[in-house]
């Protein structure tokens, strides 16, 4: 029997509850950026890190089994190929990416 105050899916990265599927998953698309070489976005999980270099944030995307990728932290110019990158990664991992219409700065990640 499951012990209510410990999350369903374990821990991620950066000791991250995964109470949910869509935890899960979103840990999943993580690792997968993060073993292509990526940096992390980790604002107040390292100070000073993110502010420094910028980095992938993944968050949960308006429709079912979607997440949104992007580059955030230096404004260098660069997020449009980053995201071209965090696409390759990612295709190759098995997942369907789409640009999200709202943004070239912004992947539709589905798997």
């Amino acid at each position: 029997m499951r012990d209510g105050n410990q999350p369903q899916y374990g821990y991620g990265d950066f000791d991250r509850p995964l109470w949910t599927a869509r935890d899960r998953d979103a840990a999943a698309i993580r690792q997968v950026l993060r073993r292509a070489g990526h940096r992390e976005f980790t604002l107040g999980l390292a100070p000073g890190l993110a502010e420094r270099h910028g980095g992938f944030v993944v968050e949960d995307g308006e429709a079912p089994a979607t997440f949104l990728v992007a580059r955030a932290g230096l404004r260098d110019g660069a997020a449009a190929g980053e995201a071209r990158r965090y696409a390759e990664a990612l295709t190759t991992a098995g997942y369907q990416v789409t640009p999200d219409p709202d943004g070239d700065r912004v992947l539709q990640v589905r798997r």
